[in-house]
């Protein structure tokens, strides 16, 4: 019998505004039009994706940096592995489900089990 991973669901990084305002950019042209659908002036939009952009570098260096040390040795590059199941992928990948609906598949999956 294999071993089980638990994935941590985590919180995202970004706030409430980032999200709503990169939201709004994918849906129109300009990063004045996105702007005004969240409801803020263009610079401060113009802000909120300067704060993004230096959150993506902190980041990027981190994993950079962890994935150097990875490949220098192996039983780091063991430890920091996820080894996560294909089943496990799949549910991280899922877009979020409202509460109702999360309770009634899991009532279903019980249901399927017994």
């Amino acid at each position: 019998m294999g071993s089980k991973v638990l994935v941590q669901h985590v919180r995202s990084p970004l706030t409430c505004l980032e999200e709503k305002l990169l939201r709004a950019l994918k849906e129109v042209d300009t990063v004045g039009f996105a702007a005004q659908k969240v409801g803020i002036t263009t610079k401060t939009a113009y802000n909120v994706f300067y704060r993004l952009r230096k959150k993506y570098v902190k980041a990027r260096r981190f994993v950079n940096y962890v994935d150097a040390q990875k490949r220098r040795h192996d039983r780091l590059a063991m430890v920091l592995t996820d080894r996560m199941t294909e089943t496990e992928l799949q549910r991280d990948l899922e877009p979020k489900k409202e509460p109702e609906e999360a309770q009634e598949e899991e009532s279903e999956e019980k249901w399927q089990e017994a």
